[in-house]
């Protein structure tokens, strides 16, 4: 009964190593490998949200906008003061405020819609597009029709004149800025000339009902005071009259009372008739503090669409949605990318990156059955080498460093002086943890050891149909008759070290860790291990299967094997947590199947540590000295 080595003490991560894959999105390097990484979404994202700009740009009438220009004069004309024409105090900030408004309100609007009308005009009745979806969607046909009635109300049409309307203040002075946006540049001159005129006429008419008010006020009081400057003149002309008052003490007390009436109401009579002949001469000659300072121009150039300036923040834009779910992606990407992620998320080092080997496989099929066993001898050779040649075509390239280097691994945690069992599995299928055990046991071979790789993957045993054609015997039946083992083995000329005992696959999953838990297979491998040096063994997948769980005991050291850009930290965490004992006798971790070209895009290190060149210079050096 084989048992488990207890000396075995498996290598941890380093806190050098965990710092080295750490990652920090503050990190500059990260930030450009990242982008790099996802260059072709964010390219993506950029280069649709520039051409939703340009044809928004180029669907999109263009508009116009003229401008005129009123100026508030705090000055004001009087043709009647004495000392100047002008008068008047400075403006306040108010005043020129509450002006703007008045420029652009319902009632400036409102006239200028009747005088020109507007309400006819096609550019203000029909309905326009407000978004750049409604101008992709008539460009298409499938907006409103000419023939459909959606003649806007008087209130739309002033709504859409006011949006294209705007006034405000030029900094601190008194100038009013006065702009219009029509399609037609001519239009928008005229519409804006048309605004500047009905402020002032509004001015003016506001002016000349305050004046006619006045007028008609002052009227009533002239009115009122000469009558009551008659009656005050005929009560004194009475009173000097009637002989009783004559000689009467208290009479020149009293006429001199009289008398200053009259003089006070004829005073107001006079001062309010000269302020009624002057708001009187006003009525013909109104004078206003605002004129137009400079009338508009139709424009030469468009205002809208800016389809440079469309293009720049769609382009913008582009990048940060682009960047944004970029980063999402990110996030979203558990899968393992580096040696070092590997070895966090396993707790045992990382041995090295294997490349993507281009290796044809045969098409899956189901081999044995109980009723045609044979026992007969037979020329049992290699089908192809081809998957175990890969460490002599390449005998210094970074496959063939990185197979030594698990052979280190192995012969360092694990101790000599008797066979060593090794097991090598993976978390999910089509990871390349056969290619990578047969090579293993290729290059143990090599070196003079004599090595036992058994096919334990009695779920899909695609090592054996890569290495055999159409076996007579498996390891199910070596199991039950351990005799025939003999009979069951392959072997090449050409690696006479190297025996391989092919698996089938078994008619349910109980029957799988039936055999491989079973009283034979630990009988079969004590056996097997006074035979040989290295006994490897090629599990099933972790993740899915329990096999690898029934023969743990067995085996003296376990590699694990990830495909680089599949397999997920999760699930290598959860494969290491759920089989018990794993993490004991895990003596290292490999990434498979890497794509070098991008490898460089997450960890800039490794790429560099394991690129080819560096092999082909000691290869150089060989032949260089062997010359």
């Amino acid at each position: 009964m084989l048992k488990a080595n207890e000396h075995f003490k498996p290598m941890l991560v380093t806190e050098s190593m965990q710092d080295r894959g750490a990652v920090s999105f503050l990190d500059i390097s990260y930030v450009i490998a990242l982008l790099a990484r996802q260059k072709y979404l964010i390219a993506g994202s950029i280069l649709l949200f520039g051409l939703c700009g340009l044809a928004y740009a180029l669907l999109t009438p263009p508009s116009y906008r003229a401008v005129s220009q009123i100026i508030i004069d705090p000055r004001r004309l009087d043709l009647f003061q004495k000392d100047s024409l002008f008068t008047g105090a400075p403006v306040d900030v108010g005043t020129v405020e509450s002006q703007v408004q008045l420029v652009g309100s319902e009632r400036i609007a409102s006239k200028v819609i009747d005088d020109l009308k507007l309400l006819t005009d096609p550019e203000f009745t029909s309905v326009q597009p407000s978004s750049a979806l409604e101008v992709v969607i008539n460009y298409l046909g499938y907006g409103p029709s000419a023939g459909d009635d959606v003649r806007p109300s008087r209130q739309a049409v002033l709504d859409s004149f006011q949006k294209r309307l705007d006034a405000k203040r030029v900094g601190l002075s008194y100038i009013i800025e006065v702009s219009f946006t029509s399609l037609d540049p001519a239009k928008a001159a005229k519409i804006v000339n048309a605004l500047s005129d009905a402020y002032i006429e509004d001015i003016i008419a506001g002016r000349l009902g305050a004046i006619q008010r006045a007028s008609s006020w002052l009227e009533t009081r002239l009115e009122e005071l000469g009558q009551r400057a008659v009656a005050a003149d005929q009560a004194l002309t009475a009173f000097k009259a009637d002989p009783k008052n004559v000689g009467a003490a208290e009479m020149y007390a009293k006429v001199r009372e009289m008398e200053s009436n009259v003089s006070t109401y004829r005073a107001l009579y006079d001062n309010f008739l000269q302020r009624y002949i002057q708001t009187v001469q006003q009525q013909s000659f109104p004078t206003v503090e605002a004129r137009v300072a400079a009338m508009a121009n139709p424009p030469s150039d468009k205002a809208a669409p800016k389809t440079l300036l469309i293009l720049a923040i769609m382009l913008a834009a582009g990048g940060a949605v682009g960047t944004t779910l970029a980063a999402f992606r990110e996030l979203l990407d558990r899968a393992v990318r580096t040696g070092d992620q590997l070895a966090e998320a396993t707790g045992a080092p990382c041995l090295g990156i294997l490349p993507a080997l281009q290796i044809r496989e045969p098409k899956r099929k189901r081999w044995f059955s109980s009723n045609r066993i044979k026992v007969e001898p037979v020329e049992r050779q290699f089908k192809s080498e081809g998957i175990l040649s890969v460490v002599e075509s390449a005998r210094f390239s970074r496959f063939s460093e990185t197979i030594r280097s698990i052979k280190i691994a192995a012969d360092l945690t694990i101790p000599g002086g008797r066979c060593r069992i090794i097991g090598i599995s993976s978390c999910l299928p089509n990871e390349g943890k056969s290619t990578i055990a047969a090579n293993f046991a290729h290059l143990i071979a090599g070196g003079g050891a004599k090595v036992l790789l058994i096919d334990t993957d009695l779920r899909n045993p695609k090592l054996s149909m890569l290495l055999t054609a159409n076996p007579q015997l498996s390891l199910v039946e070596v199991v039950e008759r351990p005799e025939i083992l003999s009979q069951a083995v392959w072997w090449n000329a050409s690696h006479p070290n190297l025996h391989f005992l092919p698996g089938r696959t078994v008619e349910s999953e109980a029957d799988s860790f039936d055999v491989l838990s079973s009283k034979g297979m630990h009988e079969l491998l004590a056996q097997q291990a006074t035979l040989y040096d290295y006994i490897v063994l090629d599990f099933a997948p972790l993740a899915p299967v329990v096999d690898v769980r029934a023969a743990l005991s067995m085996v003296d050291g376990m590699l694990l094997v990830a495909r680089w850009g599949v397999t997920t930290i999760k699930i290598l965490e959860r494969a290491v947590r759920m089989s018990d004992g794993l993490a004991d006798k895990l003596f290292g971790v490999v990434l498979n199947r890497v794509d070098m070209k991008k490898l460089k895009q997450y960890d800039d290190l490794d790429s560099k540590y394991y690129h080819n060149s560096y092999y082909l210079k000691y290869r150089n050096v060989k032949e260089s000295a062997a010359a």
